[in-house]
């Protein structure tokens, strides 16, 4: 199973759950499921039924003043995908959407300092988090490329998870999934699908 949010703040809102609800839903599935970091999720999710994952969207400022001790506390590894180009602004890409609430996203600062707690690992959500159902191949490699590079820079980590902005399977095409396969992210990459399966 995969879990996958956007924020937690004190009160539910736009992409948002309390932090009370997002506590309390993992403490249930911590009841009933193995929660477990990405590399063994992908590794073993077909031989073993009950393994969890838990990941977040958009790298929101919420990981750092509520997250991160929620899951320190509950030893519940998560990984992170980071939409390059707006680290330290907000979600200017929902403005369109009803209810639209502004949210911001971590700072370089931020992201660099929780990827030094081992349960947090971090990915890609592309550079400007469009959709690569609207790219050519080449602009698709160039934002793979780019944002896998850029977050190396900063963490000084490999980077080998990609999440398709809007992480539905209509936000992508099949080559999309060849080609980030084939540009040094994990062979059996991560991406949220409506489905929830790995690729």
């Amino acid at each position: 199973m995969i879990l996958m949010y956007h924020n937690v703040d004190e009160k539910p809102g736009f992409n948002t759950v309390s932090a009370e609800n997002f506590e309390r839903q993992l403490r249930f599935v911590k009841q009933h499921w193995q929660f477990t970091d990405m590399d063994t999720y992908v590794r073993e999710c077909h031989k073993n039924p009950l393994l969890a994952t838990l990941t977040f969207d958009d790298a929101y400022y919420c990981l750092y003043t509520y997250v991160r001790g929620i899951l320190d506390e509950l030893k519940i590894p998560v990984s992170v995908f980071v939409p390059v180009y707006h680290v330290g602004s907000n979600n200017c890409w929902d403005e369109e959407e009803p209810g639209y609430q502004k949210i911001d996203t971590l700072s370089w600062w931020g992201i660099e300092e929780l990827s030094k707690n081992p349960l947090f690992t971090f990915g890609s959500h592309g550079m400007t988090h469009v959709s690569l159902r609207y790219f050519t191949k080449e602009d698709t490699i160039k934002d793979l490329r780019e944002s896998k590079e850029t977050l190396e820079e900063h963490l000084q980590k490999s980077v080998d998870y990609y999440a398709y902005p809007y992480g539905q399977s209509r936000g992508f095409r099949p080559r999309d999934t060849r080609t980030a396969a084939g540009n040094r992210f994990q062979g059996r990459f991560y991406h949220l699908v409506e489905t929830g399966q790995p690729a």
